[in-house]
């Protein structure tokens, strides 16, 4: 390919994805291929955040069905409890840049805050105990687990917050 030919795509490249900011930088960028290489860099990246976000997601779901099903890690005031807190930290940064960095730290906070509540309510209702030891261990069982959850939910949100701050980091310093 000539040089002219490769100046000619890059300005059409460029004037049809990017902002045209000077004849000489395009000119360097066509010579050198820093342009596309640019592009094919920004790709890979994506699918290489895309396929890790798939594993840890297929993890985390493999080892919940492989321990008993879904059914009983679903809880939806846990879901709503830290999910809501996650979006309420986001908007307490007070930055849209640092909303997401915000939302995962208060999900991981909201999830800890939830198991806090929830064990809090299990010792309450231990210290009214009026029923068979058998009864209520079944109770503790229970409400435990659903105290837990709400940590699951914490690092969960906090894992994908992850990723969307990384590309967020990496679309600001390419500005």
């Amino acid at each position: 390919m000539s040089l002219i030919q490769r100046l000619i795509g890059s300005i059409i490249h460029a004037s049809l994805t990017e902002e045209v900011d000077g004849y000489l930088n395009i000119t360097h960028k066509a010579c050198t291929g820093q342009l596309l290489q640019t592009k094919r860099d920004s790709i890979m990246n994506s699918i290489i955040k895309f396929v890790g976000i798939i594993v840890a997601i297929g993890l985390l779901f493999g080892a919940v069905v492989a321990n008993g099903g879904l059914a009983k890690y679903l809880h939806i005031n846990s879901a709503i409890f830290v999910i809501g807190g996650a979006f309420a930290c986001g908007l307490m940064a007070g930055n849209v840049d640092r909303f997401i960095e915000r939302a995962g730290d208060g999900a991981v906070c909201f999830g800890w805050m939830g198991t806090a509540i929830g064990l809090i309510a299990i010792m309450d209702s231990y210290s009214k105990l009026s029923e068979p030891m058998s009864e209520t261990t079944n109770k503790f069982m229970v409400a435990l687990s659903v105290a837990i959850t709400t940590v699951l939910y914490g690092y969960f949100v906090k894992m994908l917050s992850l990723a969307f701050w990384e590309q967020q980091q990496d679309e600001d310093a390419d500005a």
